[in-house]
């Protein structure tokens, strides 16, 4: 009995009640086959979101998600190519430009490499 105190004093029960919601929602939301595939991916899922959580990362995404809340996206004007043009002399546009030319590059490279790895491991089967 005592430690049946100790445990609701420390919150386990109440834990374990929001557990038991969560678990509703992910048997409500996902299908079999959905859990069947998130098995398969466990690891590849669980080492995105250790590299999602490096500093770096993190500091890089904040940075993205604080540029696209103050975009302001809404072209109401009508833009003419010469225009366009006149934008890629600005400094910002240029080094925006080039970090997504290197990014799209490394992108490509990465997906290239997962392909030959692909490739190599049906071939050794």
């Amino acid at each position: 009995m005592n430690k049946l105190d100790e445990f609701d004093r420390k919150g386990y029960f109440q834990f374990i009640k929001e557990l038991s919601k969560v678990m509703d929602n992910v048997v409500v939301s996902f299908s079999p086959e959905d859990v069947k595939h998130l098995a398969e991916n466990a690891v590849t899922i669980l080492n995105t979101v250790k590299n999602l959580t490096q500093p770096d990362m993190l500091k890089a995404v904040n940075n993205a998600v604080a540029v696209y809340k103050n975009l302001d996206v809404d072209v109401s004007e009508k833009i003419s190519f010469f225009s366009l043009i006149k934008e890629l002399n600005k400094p910002e546009v240029k080094k925006g430009l080039a970090f997504g030319l290197k990014f799209l590059e490394n992108l490509g490279k990465q997906e290239f490499h997962n392909q030959s790895l692909t490739i190599n491991k049906i071939q050794s089967n």
